[in-house]
């Protein structure tokens, strides 16, 4: 399949956001810390309304490289190699994070239905819960389609019904109380990118380039819908919750599955060839996804590095030694070539 130039760059820098994230780049925010009404910093903003739009990106690039692959291919033999791939890639890293001590596989103090929604949907308390999720929606995606096709429905009625309901579900979440709503709107949530789901499925069967003025108008709404959040969501009770130590929602928000889609239909417009170097930067966004986590456990375990430093150091060590396993990784494909 042709690489898409615009999800090319996306693939290359989205990595180095999820790390600025995770390493706090910019260090603790008042968002963190927030108990009454909260009026939001640059610091704030910068971390809940734009690094975090890496993941649902992340998101709609599977969920439509997907799309446009099954197009073209058997879709049971596709869908089935590619489940396995990402669930060899999950169980390699997650016995790679047992091994450092990252992530709770169990946690008697939490009861059994917890632990299992952490180990089920939560990657065993990992960002490797993306990879997770990624699993059972592209199982639902390709029923959905199957479905659809089998019964002769439209699939972009289809899509635009499903993106209706799930956005509904979401917006109930904000009216629950309590412990159900907070583990509703957790990081991991599934609830949280079942819309992107939907908006992919719609992308993919549009037969005409978007208007960007379109674009732009949608991405107006994802900011008033920022705003808005930032009025009605600060609640000092995530905190206490352990909502990732964040007095709002991360990704189930209206803006960031606004904004992340009106950014993802952005690059898809864009037609210019990539550098080399942001191609090498894309090849490796998997690892640098994976690899970061292990060293920002192991700096802020052993080393006393102020937030910036922690994270100018993981992005330079991931990179090396992503770059490093894509070289070994060539060297044992050549061999055995031979």
């Amino acid at each position: 399949m042709k690489k898409i130039n615009g999800i090319v760059y996306l693939k290359a820098f989205l990595p180095l956001m999820v790390i600025a994230w995770h390493a706090r780049f910019l260090g603790v925010s008042g968002i963190m810390r927030v108990k009454d009404i909260y009026i939001p910093s640059i610091t704030d903003i910068v971390y809940i309304n734009i690094v975090n739009l890496a993941v649902p990106i992340f998101f709609l690039i599977s969920f439509y490289l997907y799309l446009l692959k099954r197009k073209t291919s058997d879709n049971t033999k596709y869908l089935l190699k590619r489940i396995g791939k990402l669930a060899g890639i999950f169980l390699i890293w997650r016995a790679i994070y047992f091994i450092f001590g990252i992530g709770n596989l169990w946690l008697p103090n939490r009861g059994l239905i917890l632990n299992l929604y952490h180990l089920l949907f939560g990657g065993g308390d990992t960002l490797l819960y993306y990879i997770q999720l990624l699993i059972y929606f592209l199982i639902i995606i390709e029923f959905i389609c199957c479905l659809s096709e089998k019964i002769k429905l439209n699939i972009k009625i289809v899509a635009s019904v499903g993106l209706v309901l799930s956005t509904l579900l979401l917006i109930i979440c904000y009216f629950l109380s309590g412990f159900i709503k907070y583990e509703a709107l957790r990081y991991f949530s599934p609830i949280a990118f079942i819309p992107l789901v939907f908006i992919s499925m719609l992308l993919i069967n549009v037969k005409r380039e978007i208007d960007i003025k379109y674009i732009i108008a949608f991405f107006s709404l994802g900011v008033v819908f920022a705003i808005a959040e930032w009025l009605i969501l600060p609640d000092s009770a995530y905190i206490s919750l352990g909502s990732y130590a964040v007095a709002m929602p991360i990704y189930s928000r209206l803006s960031q599955i606004v904004i992340a889609a009106s950014l993802f239909c952005v690059f898809l417009k864009i037609t210019k060839d990539p550098h080399k170097i942001v191609v090498r930067l894309s090849e490796v966004s998997l690892y640098a996804y994976c690899i970061h986590q292990i060293f920002i456990t192991c700096i802020s375990t052993y080393l006393k590095f102020s937030y910036f430093a922690t994270f100018i150091t993981t992005v330079l060590l991931t990179y090396v030694l992503s770059f490093a396993i894509i070289e070994v990784k060539k060297l044992i494909k050549s061999k055995k070539t031979r």
